[in-house]
């Protein structure tokens, strides 16, 4: 991939652990979190990007998976410095945080899209939380290449 800057082609597995023909896009961001038990500890975050679908992880420590079944809001600032509220997004059992466009979750879909079409470097600032705990996160990721990327997923 030409021009495509840190963006990554990948490929889907099918059961046997053979490579299907269903690609998707992924990129690595860095940053920090906190909790209770951690004040600015190390995180890495990845964005993948699927023909329909964007979706988030977050690894605290850089190995550990954040997957708590917990309601994730954030802000991102974009390559403009605008700023775009996605609330009430879900982290489900799998660590994975989409962005799903309907009315119940704010259209964040199309929120993230029109973001990541901007490219250069965009900031984000989350919290996961639940009755008994809070956590904060901080990150950012150089989308730079994401248009030219995105041409070898469809």
């Amino acid at each position: 991939m030409v021009n495509t800057g840190k963006w990554e082609l990948k490929y889907y597995k099918n059961e046997f652990g053979e490579y299907t023909n269903e690609k998707y896009l992924t990129i690595e961001g860095v940053g920090t979190f906190s909790n209770s038990a951690a004040t600015n500890s190390e995180l890495t975050a990845l964005l993948f990007v699927e023909k329909s679908s964007v979706a988030l992880r977050l690894i605290e420590y850089n190995y550990l998976v954040v997957k708590n079944d917990d309601w994730f809001s954030m802000k991102i600032k974009d390559s403009n410095d605008n700023i775009e509220y996605f609330n009430e997004m879900w982290n489900n059992s799998h660590g994975n945080i989409y962005f799903y466009d309907s009315k119940s979750f704010g259209y964040n879909y199309e929120k993230i899209l029109k973001i990541l079409q901007k490219e250069g470097i965009i900031r984000c600032n989350g919290r996961m939380s639940n009755e008994y705990s809070s956590s904060s996160y901080t990150f950012s990721f150089d989308i730079n290449g994401y248009n030219e990327a995105l041409k070898y997923v469809k």
